[in-house]
């Protein structure tokens, strides 16, 4: 057994810091997949908001008659009018700020992916089919062992798979250091 930042592991097997990484970087593919999906409905309903906001007739406009409301010319009923198409701009324009934040962070997880992506292929096949069966899909060792078996048609010990994940982890941090 060997000490790295107080947590002990098997002689090969990944420092914790590594490993946590990359299982940060599997919920970030979780996150990203969302986002893929959730940001074209958001795109479609500011489109629409949009529309109600900017590109409807706007009722404030003629301030001495507001159809549907109080008499012609009720000042009343136009600065409620007049604050309600203020608050809709406001949510507008706070919807618009989420939607552009959650853009950039896309972008940035695609980024950080294409990264990883680029790590794992340079990794042998055997490496990467570990460390994403076991590191990034958070697999449990039996579950990791019973995978390898039917993929490759044979069974490799627990330890030898340590080993197998911790020298990839250390290939990938060279690749990612060079």
């Amino acid at each position: 057994m060997t000490e790295t930042t107080g947590h002990k592991t098997a002689a090969g097997a990944p420092a914790p810091d590594t490993a946590a990484e990359l299982r940060r970087l599997a919920s970030e593919r979780q996150r990203l997949r969302y986002l893929e999906g959730v940001l074209p409905l958001l795109g479609r309903r500011l489109r629409e908001m949009k529309q109600e906001v900017y590109g409807g007739i706007r009722v404030t406009q003629n301030w001495s008659f507001l159809p549907g409301r109080a008499n012609p010319g009720d000042p009343t009923a136009a600065l409620a009018a007049r604050a309600a198409e203020i608050a809709l701009q406001d949510e507008y324009r706070q919807m618009e700020k989420r939607v552009r934040d959650m853009e950039r962070e896309r972008s940035a997880l695609r980024r950080r992916q294409e990264l990883l992506a680029c790590g794992l292929r340079a990794l042998p096949e055997e490496q990467r089919f570990l460390v994403e069966t076991k590191i990034m899909d958070g697999r449990s060792w039996p579950e990791t062992e019973d995978l390898y078996e039917k993929t490759y048609g044979f069974r490799l010990h627990r330890d030898t798979l340590r080993r197998r994940v911790g020298q990839a982890i250390k290939a990938l941090t060279k690749e990612q250091t060079a």
